[in-house]
């Protein structure tokens, strides 16, 4: 699982949630760090903030969509719902979380992403209703 969040007390929060519920972690607080992971290992799933410095969590995962393909993604962000999907139009994604979430709620977008993963992407149905594009 690669986590990218630039605010380390959540990415150490969340570390701590994933590795409690049996899951591998590798983090990063840069998304140019985090791009850089995902292109070098392979990871099952990765979650990604929206709002984050040097091009900020969309570009992260619009890079992501585009060199990874089959990673899914999941979004966070402090954001209301409807901010987040402003924000990141056009980027691929099975899930979007607004914090604070709950443990289940993580849980619940990383079993829906390894499901996405496993059935082979992206239906443009649920696509289109995250205002997001294949």
């Amino acid at each position: 699982m690669l986590v990218v969040d630039d605010d380390l007390r959540m990415l150490d929060l969340i570390e701590e949630m994933l590795r409690a519920s049996d899951y591998a972690v590798v983090s990063a607080s840069k998304p140019a760090e985090g791009l850089a992971l995902a292109l070098q290992q392979r990871f099952d799933c990765a979650v990604v903030d929206v709002e984050m410095p040097g091009g900020g969590g969309a570009a992260l995962a619009r890079a992501l969509n585009s060199g990874v393909p089959d990673l899914p993604v999941i979004m966070m962000s402090g954001l209301r719902y409807d901010e987040i999907l402003e924000r990141i139009g056009g980027v691929a994604m099975t899930s979007v979380l607004c914090k604070p979430f709950r443990l289940r709620d993580l849980r619940q977008a990383i079993t829906d992403a390894l499901q996405w993963a496993a059935s082979g992407g992206f239906a443009r149905e649920r696509c289109r209703a995250f205002g997001a594009i294949e």
